[in-house]
C-alpha cells in the first residue's frame, strides 16, 4: 500500500491477488461493497450519468451521501462524483469530489489506484483501498465473493 497527498488530491495504491474482473466486481456489487466499505449500502446501476446513493449509519446517526457515475470502463476504470451532507458544505457542484479507481493487471494480481479529489478524504480513501486489498488477499484471489471486513466510515 502506498499513499500520496498533494494539494487536494489523495491517492492510495495497492496490489491485490485478484484479477481485474474480481476487483471490478468488488467495486460494484452492492453486497460486496457493504462488506468492505464500512457497512455502506450503495444503490446505482453503474451506468455513466446515473445517480449513486451511499447510505448507512455513522456513529449512531443515519446518513445518505450521493454522487454521479462519471466514467465506466469495465474492468479498468470507475470514476464517480461524491458529496456528503456530513461535510457541512452546501450541496453545490464545487463541493462534490471526484473519486476514481483504476485497475491494472500486474504479476500476481491487480494494482488498484484509488484517487479522491480532496485531502479531507485522505484517510477514508486509503482505508477503502486498503480494506479492499486486505479482503481480496484473504479471499486468496479466488474471487471477490470472499470479501469480508469492516472499519469506520471514511467519507
Amino acid at each position: 500500500m502506498t499513499e500520496n497527498v498533494k494539494g487536494k488530491l489523495a491517492q492510495a495504491t495497492a496490489v491485490v491477488p485478484a484479477t481485474p474482473e474480481q476487483v471490478w466486481r468488488a467495486l460494484i456489487d452492492p453486497a460486496l461493497v457493504k462488506e468492505y466499505f464500512f457497512g455502506t449500502t450503495v444503490t446505482t446501476d453503474w451506468q455513466q450519468g446515473s445517480t449513486i446513493t451511499y447510505s448507512g449509519e455513522w456513529e449512531g446517526k443515519p446518513y445518505q451521501d450521493k454522487g454521479i457515475v462519471l466514467e465506466v470502463d469495465e474492468p479498468r476504470l470507475l470514476v464517480t462524483s461524491f458529496y456528503s451532507p456530513m461535510s457541512g458544505l452546501p450541496d453545490v457542484t464545487e463541493n462534490y469530489q471526484t473519486v476514481s479507481y483504476a485497475i491494472e493487471p500486474v504479476e500476481g494480481g491487480s494494482r488498484v489506484d484509488g484517487h479522491t479529489g480532496q485531502q479531507r478524504q485522505r484517510r477514508g480513501g486509503r482505508a477503502v483501498v486498503q480494506q479492499l486489498a486486505d479482503d481480496l488477499g484473504r479471499a486468496g484471489g479466488g474471487g471477490a465473493a470472499g470479501v469480508r471486513g469492516c472499519g469506520s466510515r471514511g467519507f
